[in-house]
């Protein structure tokens, strides 16, 4: 089933990939594409390598041979200050990597991975691109994937092409065309924030779509997504405090009401299932939030035994140390982004990603909006390290300057009216 499913989503990316050999904004398409692929991979030797990934490397390769814009001012500062911060990072995760990782080829194999991505983001800054149109386009893919993933849901029960089997209970996850569901809540959200960025550029019929993305973004039964999604609720009813300021106090009100009925639900549920994981939305001491807990304290006490606390012991390679996690039954996973980067590259390591994070939030066309976006990345990479996949990269890249931001179009309307007003009245054409 899943075979058939991905025949099916190959089509249109086939046909999207012809097109962007002349097309950049295509080949964009296609990329934001194939960053909701993750489950699709080849094998490489003794790894695995994406789909996203081999599409990220023709893009680079692409717009290294195309690119010929000069840059100026601040927006080109901001952009080397970027790559500085990239390739600082790269360097010292590349040396802890050699000198302490246990299997220092796997760990670089994995850096290359984060290095794709960081690239990718690099790559596409400052592109004069139809990047509403592209937003508009890979909108549409995830809502098919998310549409096929809540149809099987209902009308397949029990099978697990599109979704994931329950942890608890009987309820399946939708884990759509991710690794995992955990994943999918992320791409979701992310998107969704994505959408929020882009909200004068899309249609009305495009609040449709994002209910359903966010439907199958609760489905995803992911804690962290939940948060994430709530938090992207908050600005959405901010941005319409004047349309609907009126109902947001009677919206809170029933808010609390159906809490309060849920509440006796929630205690009594099976432990994994939906119910059991709203009444234990934030618990640390039961279930997957205990697992991580300890998984980080592990993480810490390595690192304290290492006295590796400046640069790390070598990226991803917690599972190296610990091939079995608590569970034994998987390898070991450190779940936690600002965990891993002190644990694969110190204190150096983690304060140069924080760094890079910063400056790409301080370049973005509009900060208000855009803090949804980091917020909703950063929320999920906190319980499921997302940012070993491309996707946040490119949500990142949808908030970036030197391109169409949200308001250009009727700002180039307004403009053009305004010449050609100006140009009538004294008697000439513009």
């Amino acid at each position: 089933m899943l075979e058939l499913v991905l025949g099916v989503a190959a089509v249109p990316l086939l046909f999207l990939a012809l097109w962007s050999l002349a097309n950049l904004d295509a080949l964009v398409i296609v990329l934001i594409s194939s960053s909701f692929l993750t489950v699709v991979s080849f094998p490489l030797g003794p790894a695995l390598v994406r789909i996203d990934a081999i599409v990220a490397l023709v893009v680079l390769l692409v717009i290294a041979v195309r690119r010929d814009e000069r840059e100026h001012g601040r927006a080109a500062r901001m952009r080397w200050a970027y790559f500085a911060l990239l390739f600082s990072l790269g360097v010292v995760a590349f040396w802890s990597s050699t000198a302490n990782a246990l299997a220092p080829v796997r760990s670089y194999f994995m850096l290359a991975n984060f290095a794709v991505g960081g690239l990718v983001l690099f790559a596409l800054w400052g592109l004069h691109l139809d990047w509403a149109k592209i937003v508009r386009v890979g909108t549409w893919v995830l809502f098919v994937i998310c549409a096929l993933s809540l149809l099987e849901l209902l009308a397949f029960p029990g099978t697990s092409t599109l979704s994931a089997a329950p942890q608890g209970g009987n309820s399946f996850r939708v884990r759509g065309l991710s690794l995992e569901p955990n994943l999918m809540g992320a791409t979701c959200v992310g998107w969704l924030a994505v959408m929020y960025y882009w909200r004068r550029s899309l249609s009305r019929r495009y609040g449709l779509i994002a209910s359903v993305i966010a439907v199958a973004c609760v489905l995803t039964n992911t804690r962290a997504a939940w948060l994430a999604l709530v938090l992207l609720a908050i600005f959405v009813l901010w941005d319409l405090r004047s349309k609907i300021g009126v109902f947001i106090p009677i919206g809170a009100a029933l808010f609390m009401v159906v809490l309060a009925i849920l509440a006796p639900i929630t205690q009594s549920a099976e432990r994994g299932t939906f119910a059991w994981k709203i009444g234990n939305l934030l618990a640390s001491d039961t279930g997957t939030g205990l697992y991580r807990v300890r998984t980080w304290d592990i993480a810490f006490n390595d690192i304290a035994t290492s006295s590796a606390h400046q640069f790390g012991l070598g990226v991803n390679s917690y599972s190296q140390r610990h091939p079995l996690d608590l569970t034994q039954a998987t390898e070991g996973y450190l779940s936690n982004l600002w965990i891993g980067w002190l644990y694969d590259a110190g204190i150096v390591g983690l304060v140069i990603f924080c760094g890079l994070l910063v400056v790409v939030f301080l370049a973005s066309a509009k900060r208000f909006d855009a803090i949804p976006v980091f917020a909703a990345l950063l929320i999920c990479a906190t319980l499921t390290n997302s940012y070993w996949m491309l996707f946040p990269w490119l949500c990142m890249t949808l908030v970036l300057p030197n391109q169409e931001g949200p308001d250009a179009g009727r700002y180039q309307r307004l403009r053009a009216a305004n010449i050609d007003l100006v140009s009538s009245k004294r008697g000439r054409l513009p």
